[in-house]
């Protein structure tokens, strides 16, 4: 497995959607800081510029009964933004602005039941044609925010306050929050959070409770412009009310009650979800939010059945479709997770989010040449998406284009400071090249890095660097505590309860330490650090064979070439009948093209071990290369009669198991 799909399935799959309903990301105490009330709002110079752009937002019965109120606000001419939960139970909506002036909703551009947004499409434009500017990048923990409410025959409230924290909510790249000091007003659902310069960074739409008083939740502002982009046209309110009825108010009610404990508490909000269900088993809203709750709760599959319910009722949406995709990557199967992909590709191939999955599938697959395109059209889609970028230097970082990878993981740290595992890419990429004391300094005073377990190991591997036998100790069991906690932790458990047993009977070596350290890295798939850890061993023991295959092999899933190549002969020399060996070296000589070198070390790696499975795969690729088909084709042959189950891709080209590097390493210099 190359260190591409280990980055996936543990950082970009896992981590960023089973990270915890609220996982704390800020390193600033903020202390008992509480928003107020403006007194005097029309003297602020933020509001003043935005309050002709802020409406009151009202959903009424078929009879004409008001069912829900709250606030939006214009981003354009045409378009209002607000929360979904504010108009889902009306037959008919309409916006009423500043100067008392009410209107229709002519139509609805889209709205998402998982962020809880909606955009209103209006025929009349703000007065002035006045409209407030949406920023893209989420507010830095401790600045200062605005937050405007409209609310129905009350006056406009203002309130100012902080941003206390930045959380996920199952992904990254769709739905994230951010916690403000702002105590909740009647009707602020909807309203717009603005910092200082006026332009809104996020979208009200939730109450925390907790011991020292109440907060509130923006979602960022990201899922405006996917829901009405500019090639995104609105779909006209008869026609929208008869594709999604308005939701029955008994039903609604339990959706919010449901939503406001999964924030911090999926398990019990998963309870209103399924009574919502009992009552109305067509309710989309409550599918999703049930299948948001299983994911979080460490159950993919059952995830994605919920998902697929909520996409059979209603097969136009975007998100369910993201998470069923999401969720069947998690659960192992990235072939379907493509496939449930594939229309998204069709209708919405200008998404920055979809584009990135595309490439992250791709990765999973092991086609990491098949995951540059998309990935590279994602950031061009979208520059300022951080995740596009992370995604991206995991796929430079995965061939050893260390320039290109700390490149984009710097980017994507920049577009959002906060964002934690491109500072963990990063510090891994640093640690590896030898700079040490960047990476410390990368990760130095995150306390909200404690939950990842990729942080504890690299804390590890620089105390063993340090020769700190007593903080690599506590390292490792703040490792085994993370991965423990993780809803996908790994299978290693033997190994490491063995090595916690030493380090507790202290007498393990640090020869020991990092030949465990490595091994346990090397099986739960993180290769970058069973690098980290073998280059460090071989320093130890230069006279082990076995030590310098284990380096050779981890180089080599790291794209590191000449180094993988000069520890695979040197292995050779202590150890000449290592298959393994022999197999890596092959692989390094086919990833430069010398095929006939390639093929007799691999011919050699197969004679060495009988059903060398790998062995096979690359000598059909070296075949496929060298223009031998018909060879390669008995190669696959072989292959599957050992691994009945092999990819569509690899079988239909072989050629693909060994990329061309050559090509590669020209596009990163490119990029």
């Amino acid at each position: 497995m190359n260190r591409h799909l280990s980055f996936v399935t543990s950082s970009l799959v896992v981590g960023l959607l089973a990270a915890g309903c609220a996982h704390q990301r800020a390193s600033r105490e903020l202390g008992q800081f509480r928003g107020q009330v403006v007194a005097n709002p029309i003297a602020d110079p933020v509001f003043a510029g935005a309050r002709s752009s802020v409406v009151a937002v009202e959903s009424f019965d078929a009879r004409g009964k008001l069912t829900g109120f709250g606030t939006g606000f214009y981003f354009g001419t045409d378009r209002i933004g607000t929360c979904l939960h504010v108009i889902d139970s009306g037959h008919s909506l309409q916006v009423v602005l500043a100067d008392g002036q009410r209107y229709p909703v002519a139509g609805i551009f889209g709205t998402d039941p998982l962020t809880d947004l909606a955009v209103l499409w209006v025929t009349n434009p703000p007065p002035e044609n006045r409209f407030l500017p949406v920023r893209n990048d989420p507010p830095e923990v401790g600045e200062t925010v605005q937050t405007i409410a409209a609310p129905r025959q009350l006056p406009i409230t203002v309130t100012r306050g902080q941003v206390l924290r930045q959380f996920e909510l199952g992904t990254e790249m769709l739905n994230e929050g951010v916690e403000l000091s702002v105590p909740a007003m009647p009707g602020f659902s909807g309203g717009p959070a603005l910092d200082a310069e006026g332009r809104v960074v996020g979208v009200m739409s939730a109450v925390f409770r907790t011991a020292s008083g109440k907060s509130s939740m923006a979602v960022p502002t990201g899922g405006l412009g996917e829901l009405a982009g500019p090639m995104t046209p609105p779909l006209p309110w008869d026609q929208w009310i008869a594709a999604y009825p308005p939701m029955k108010p008994d039903v609604a009610a339990l959706l919010h009650a449901g939503e406001q404990a999964g924030l911090n508490r999926p398990e019990l909000a998963i309870d209103f979800f399924d009574r919502a269900l009992t009552q109305d088993p067509n309710c989309t809203k409550a599918w999703m939010r049930k299948g948001y709750c299983l994911f979080q709760m460490g159950r993919p599959a059952d995830a994605a059945g919920a998902f697929s319910r909520a996409l059979a009722l209603e097969p136009g949406l975007i998100s369910p479709r993201m998470f069923l995709s999401l969720s069947l990557g998690v659960n192992g199967q990235p072939a379907e997770a493509e496939r449930e992909l594939a229309p998204l590709l069709a209708t919405r191939p200008h998404l920055s989010m979809v584009q990135t999955w595309h490439g992250v599938c791709r990765m999973a697959q092991s086609d990491p040449v098949g995951a540059m395109v998309p990935l590279r059209e994602a950031v061009r889609l979208s520059p300022d998406s951080a995740f596009a970028h992370l995604a991206l230097g995991s796929l430079w970082d995965s061939f050893g284009e260390t320039a290109a990878a700390e490149r984009e993981y710097r980017a994507a740290i920049r577009l959002q400071a906060s964002k934690s595992r491109a500072r963990v890419a990063l510090a891994t990429l640093l640690l590896e090249a030898g700079r040490a004391d960047e990476a410390e300094a990368l990760l130095a005073g995150r306390q909200d890095l404690e939950s990842i377990p990729r942080i504890h190991a690299l804390q590890l591997l620089l105390a063993v660097k340090r020769g700190d036998t007593r903080s690599a100790s506590r390292s490792l069991k703040g490792y085994v505590a993370a991965e423990r906690k993780s809803p996908h932790p790994a299978s290693i458990w033997p190994p490491l309860d063995s090595l916690l047993r030493q380090l507790d009977e202290k007498h393990s070596s640090a020869v020991r330490m990092v030949e465990h350290v490595g091994l346990i890295m090397l099986l739960s798939g993180r290769n970058d650090l069973a690098r980290a850890a073998f280059a460090q061993l071989v320093q130890f023991t230069p006279e082990t064979g076995e030590n310098w295959f284990l380096l050779a092999r981890a180089a080599y899933l790291t794209g590191r070439i000449s180094e993988a190549e000069s520890a695979a002969r040197r292995a050779l020399e202590l150890k000449p009948a290592h298959a393994g060996a022999a197999l890596v070296l092959g692989q390094v000589l086919a990833s430069r093209g010398e095929w006939g070198a390639a093929r007799d070390w691999l011919n050699r790696a197969a004679g060495l071990k009988a059903n060398n499975f790998e062995a096979l795969l690359a000598l059909a690729a070296v075949e496929a290369h060298a223009g031998n088909p018909g060879k390669a084709a008995g190669f696959i042959v072989e292959a599957r009669r050992l691994k009945a189950d092999l990819p569509d891709r690899l079988v239909e080209n072989p050629a693909s198991y060994l990329p061309d590097r050559a090509a590669i390493h020209a596009a990163a210099q490119a990029n």
